[in-house]
C-alpha cells in the first residue's frame, strides 16, 4: 500500500508538472466557454430561445412584484439574474449609460443584448466552477484522479456548448454536483453538517431547474450505505434542508400555488407529449445523439466500460455514483421532449467513471512515462469533443444570418416599412421597431404584464422614426393570440412591402409553408433582393447535419462542415407596388 501511495503521489506530481494541476484545465474550460459568448448579438437575440423567456420574466421584479407569475421554471435563476441585472444597472447609472430606471427598462426592452450577454456569462461562471468542483471531489483522495476528471469535463463538447447559453441547465448541474460532493462526504464521514449542506445544495439545484431535485437521491443513497451507523434523523435533516432551500428560493410556489400547479402540469404534459416533431421516447436518442456527439464516441464507450468495471470492483461505491445518473436517465428518457441539453447532468458522472478507469489503467506504467500515457489517453478520449468544440466555436464566431439580414434591412429599406416575416419567432432579428409597432408589441395582452406608460413613451422616443413594422406569418403558432398571425391572402390587406422568408432543412421550425413557396416562384410580383445562406453550398437541403431537431437554434449540434455561419437561410423579397393597395 505504501508503494502504491508513493507511486500515486509521484504520478500526481508528474502530471501536475505537465498540465499545471487543475489550473490549466480550469483555464482551458474558461477560455472555450468564453469564445463566441456574444454569438448572434446584438440582432439575433433569439439565437438561444429560452434566454428571452428568462429576461422577460426577470425584468418585472423591478416593479417590486417578486412573484414571477411563471412556474415553468423555478425561481432561483430568475432571482439570481435579477440581482446581477441590478448591479449592471447601478454601474450603468454611475457611468452615465442609463439615466433612470425608466431609461434602463426602455433600453433593454428595445435591445436586450446586454442582458443576454450577462446571463450567458452567468452560465460561463457556473460551468467553469463545475470544472473546479469536479476536481475537488478527488483532491483529498487522489489529486491525479481529480486532475483527470477536470480535464475531461473542461473539454467535453456538450458542457462547453451549454455554458454558452444563458439558461438554467449549467447552473443546475453546478449546484447538483456540489450536492453530490457533500453527499460523498456523508458516505465517507457521516457528519450531520454534510447532510444539511448537501440537502441545501440539492434544494437550490431543484430551485434552479425542477429535475435538479433528483440530486437529493445521492444523499439518500449515501445514508443507506451508512444505515448501520447513522441515525435516521440525519437524513431527515438533509431532506428537510432541501425542501426549505427549494421553497426559500422559489417561495411563490407556495404563495401562488394555483398558478404553480397549473403551469407545472403544463410543463409535465409538454415533456410527456414532446415538441414540434415526434422523436419517440428519449432513451435511445439521448445516447445516439446527445451523448454520442455531446461527449464523443470514444469517451462514451470508455465511460460505459468504466461503469461495468466499477460495478465489478466496488459494487457499493458504484451504486452510489450511479444513483443520480441512472435514475435521471430513466426518468428523462421517458420524455418525448428530447432536447440534447436534458442529458447534460449525466455528463460529469460519466467523466467521473472514466477518470477512475483511466487512473487504474495507467498504474501499470511507471515513472515519467505515466503522464505521457495519460495525456495520450485523454487526447484520444476527447478527440471527438475537441473536433466538435472547434467546429462549434468556429461557426458561432461568424456573423449570424439574422444579423446580416438586419444590417441589410436597416441600410436598404426605408424606415416605417412594413415587413412580412415567414418563420418562427426566433428567426426574426431584433430590428428597430416603429412607434406603432412598439405600442402593439408591448401591450399587456402580448407580454403578459402592463408596462407603465412612461416606459412605452421612453421606448418610442429612443426609436424615433427609424423603426419598422413586422408582421409575422407562422402556421405552427396560428392559435397563439399573443403573436400576430395572418393568412397569406392578407399580405395585400396589410400593405406589406417586403417579404422575408426563413428556412432551415431538417428543422420543423425551418419549414416553409406551401403558400410561401408558391409566392417565391412568382418572380414577377416577388423580386428577390438578397439572400443570406448559412450553408457552404448554395444547394438547400444539405445532408449530414446532426441537429437538435426539437430546438430552434438554427445551428447543427454536430458535423459543422456544411455550414459557414449560424442562423436560418434568409431570403428578402420586394413586393411589386401593384400587388399592394394604393
Amino acid at each position: 500500500m505504501a508503494i502504491k501511495s508513493k507511486n500515486s503521489q509521484l504520478s500526481a506530481k508528474l502530471l501536475q508538472s505537465v498540465i499545471g494541476g487543475c489550473g490549466l484545465p480550469l483555464a482551458i474550460g474558461l477560455i472555450v466557454r468564453l469564445i463566441g459568448i456574444n454569438f448572434g448579438l446584438p440582432y439575433a437575440t433569439g439565437a438561444r430561445p429560452d434566454e428571452l423567456v428568462i429576461i422577460r420574466h426577470t425584468l418585472p421584479f423591478g416593479t417590486g412584484d417578486l412573484n414571477p407569475h411563471f412556474f415553468h421554471y423555478p425561481s432561483f435563476f430568475l432571482y439570481f439574474s435579477f440581482l446581477i441585472f441590478g448591479i449592471y444597472f447601478l454601474f450603468g447609472l454611475l457611468l452615465g449609460r442609463y439615466h433612470s430606471p425608466t431609461d434602463f427598462a426602455a433600453s433593454v426592452l428595445l435591445d436586450p443584448s446586454p442582458l443576454i450577454l450577462i446571463i450567458r456569462l452567468i452560465s460561463v461562471f457556473f460551468g467553469t466552477l463545475t470544472v473546479y468542483f469536479i476536481y475537488l471531489l478527488f483532491r483529498d483522495k487522489d489529486k491525479t484522479t481529480g486532475i483527470i476528471a477536470s480535464i475531461l469535463l473542461s473539454s467535453t463538447y456538450l458542457a462547453v456548448r451549454e455554458s454558452h447559453f444563458g439558461t438554467t441547465d449549467t447552473a443546475m448541474v453546478f449546484f447538483g454536483l456540489l450536492a453530490f460532493l457533500f453527499a460523498w462526504r456523508v458516505k465517507d464521514l457521516g457528519k450531520t453538517k454534510d447532510y444539511i449542506i448537501s440537502g441545501i445544495l440539492a434544494g437550490i439545484a431543484a430551485s434552479t431547474k425542477y429535475n435538479g431535485a433528483i440530486f437529493l437521491l445521492t444523499l439518500i443513497v449515501a445514508f443507506l450505505l451508512r444505515l448501520k451507523t447513522d441515525h435516521w434523523r440525519k437524513i431527515a435533516l438533509g431532506i428537510t434542508s432541501a425542501l426549505i432551500a427549494f421553497l426559500f428560493f422559489s417561495p411563490f410556489i407556495l404563495f401562488d400555488f394555483s398558478t404553480f400547479i397549473t403551469q407545472f402540469r403544463e410543463e409535465t404534459a409538454h415533456l410527456l407529449s414532446g415538441a414540434t416533431i415526434e422523436l419517440g421516447r428519449g432513451w435511445l436518442n439521448f445516447i445516439t445523439i446527445g451523448l454520442r456527439y455531446g461527449i464523443g464516441l470514444p469517451l462514451l464507450i470508455f465511460s460505459l466500460i468504466a461503469i461495468i468495471w466499477t460495478l465489478l470492483r466496488n459494487f457499493r461505491f458504484a451504486i452510489f455514483l450511479l444513483s443520480f445518473p441512472l435514475v435521471y436517465y430513466l426518468l428523462i428518457g421517458a420524455s418525448r421532449a428530447v432536447y440534447v441539453r436534458h442529458i447534460l447532468p449525466i455528463v460529469p458522472f460519466l467523466c467521473i467513471f472514466a477518470c477512475l478507469f483511466v487512473k487504474q489503467l495507467t498504474y501499470r506504467f511507471k515513472g515519467a512515462i505515466r503522464p505521457i500515457i495519460l495525456t495520450l489517453t485523454l487526447f484520444i478520449l476527447l478527440s471527438s469533443s475537441i473536433q466538435n468544440i472547434i467546429g462549434y466555436l468556429t461557426t458561432i464566431t461568424k456573423k449570424d444570418t439574422r444579423s446580416c439580414a438586419a444590417e441589410w434591412i436597416i441600410k436598404n429599406l426605408p424606415p416605417n416599412s412594413t415587413i412580412g416575416w415567414v418563420g418562427s419567432a426566433w428567426s426574426v432579428p431584433n430590428l428597430p421597431l416603429s412607434t406603432s409597432e412598439i405600442s402593439a408589441r408591448f401591450n399587456e395582452a402580448r407580454i403578459g404584464i402592463a408596462l407603465p406608460a412612461k416606459i412605452i413613451e421612453a421606448m418610442k422616443t429612443k426609436v424615433g422614426d427609424t423603426g419598422y413594422r413586422i408582421v409575422r406569418f407562422s402556421k405552427e403558432l396560428a392559435n397563439n393570440d399573443t403573436l400576430r398571425f395572418f393568412n397569406i391572402d392578407q399580405i395585400k390587406k396589410r400593405n406589406i412591402q417586403y417579404l422575408v422568408v426563413t428556412s432551415y432543412p431538417g428543422l420543423p421550425f425551418g419549414e416553409v409553408p406551401e403558400e410561401i413557396i408558391a409566392l417565391q416562384k412568382d418572380t414577377a410580383n416577388y423580386k428577390l433582393q438578397i439572400q443570406f445562406n448559412p450553408f457552404k453550398k448554395s444547394k438547400i437541403g444539405l445532408g449530414g447535419l446532426i441537429l437538435d431537431k426539437q430546438d430552434a437554434t438554427y445551428l447543427p449540434f454536430a458535423n459543422f462542415s456544411g455550414v459557414q455561419r449560424p442562423g436560418p437561410l434568409i431570403s428578402i423579397y420586394q413586393i411589386r407596388t401593384d400587388c399592394r393597395p394604393q
